[in-house]
């Protein structure tokens, strides 16, 4: 029995979790948790690590059987063979949550939000977020050099800045 990784329908993990757990087949799903911002509240919810991504233990040959599960899109290869993770790989990645679950991702900074850095090299450049990708990687508009980079920044490092600081940006 191995770990292979499936690729799901966005937000179907839990779902398929659940599923299988039922089944009584091995399944691996590493939740964080992070901060939901809608219009009228902020909420800390359970999220996927790897959105889109699921382990599930089995056989080789049970493989085209998971793939037809309806909120599953297809296994992830690696030079046209399944990939397939150590039982090591998972203990490590279960180790770094056990040992991070303090930890909660702010999601409350989206696209268009005016920003601040608040450490680093650019530490104190304002700019608007005009790309995120991932948590750490961002594409801001620095109003004081009038460019746009795509800078490598921890979300810890960049703040939004709220509506009355906003109003001394051009």
């Amino acid at each position: 029995m191995e770990w292979f990784i499936y690729y799901t329908y966005p937000k179907a993990e839990k779902a398929i979790s659940k599923e299988f757990e039922k089944k009584n087949v091995e399944v691996f799903l590493p939740l964080t948790k992070i901060k939901k911002k809608w219009s009228d509240r902020t909420k800390t919810i359970d999220a996927p690590l790897f959105p889109n991504y699921i382990f599930i233990k089995s056989n080789k040959e049970y493989i085209y059987t998971i793939i037809k599960h309806p909120k599953i899109v297809k296994y992830i290869a690696f030079e046209g063979r399944p990939a397939v993770l150590k039982d090591e790989e998972i203990c490590l990645i279960r180790k770094f949550l056990n040992h991070c679950k303090n930890i909660i991702l702010d999601q409350s900074i989206t696209v268009g939000d005016k920003v601040k850095i608040k450490s680093g090299p650019l530490e104190g450049f304002t700019g608007t977020l005009i790309e995120q990708k991932g948590s750490t990687r961002f594409g801001i508009k620095l109003h004081e050099l009038n460019q746009t980079i795509s800078i490598e920044i921890d979300l810890e490092s960049v703040e939004k800045i709220r509506f009355m600081e906003s109003s001394v940006l051009k």
